[in-house]
């Protein structure tokens, strides 16, 4: 195809062209700021609804915090002492473990008859019946093994008689 027409019409169909092409891209850049205006517009109202909903979560989980602040705070107060009776009573040295474990270090035929306990100074002195020097050997051995036990005091006039011992010993527990 042939063009025959003047070069300075050409020119100016060529420059009508360009502004249909300008006006065309500046409706289409219009209409995209007009899309993102009101797609960011909806995103604003969604945040602030969200926002919205939180905040009355918020206060109504504030009204039933303050409901349950003072039950709170008594479970707080008892707990605090129950933790401080607790830690009183485990500082506290139970004679009645210090009788089992006595007991159980007993050998055979070894008996007690008294024992006495001076908390002040956590003395122990204990008084008993044993068959033979040996059992009674055994029996201030044991002791001695115990690190709970300090002090351990056997009279020398024990180890004198042969069999049928009634002895006196004292002792110290370690705090």
């Amino acid at each position: 195809m042939i063009n025959l027409l003047p070069p300075q019409y050409k020119e100016e169909l060529r420059k009508e062209r360009r502004f249909r092409l300008l006006v065309i891209l500046e409706i289409i850049f219009f209409f995209f700021l007009v899309s993102l205006t009101l797609i960011l517009f909806s995103i604003k109202i969604d945040i602030t609804a969200g926002v919205e909903e939180q905040k009355v979560i918020f206060e109504s989980a504030s009204r039933q915090f303050s409901y349950f602040k003072p039950i709170k705070e008594r479970i707080d107060l008892t707990n605090k002492e129950v933790s401080i009776a607790d830690s009183f009573y485990k500082k506290q040295y139970k004679p009645t473990l210090l009788i089992e474990k006595i007991s159980a270090l007993l050998p055979n035929g070894v008996y007690l008859t008294s024992l006495s306990y001076e908390k002040k100074t956590m003395a122990v002195n204990l008084a008993g019946f044993s068959p033979t020097v040996d059992a009674l050997l055994e029996f201030r051995d044991n002791i001695r093994s115990q690190e709970e036990f300090e002090d351990v005091s056997f009279p020398i006039i024990l180890w004198m008689q042969p069999s049928d011992i009634n002895f006196n010993i004292s002792l110290k527990v370690k705090r």
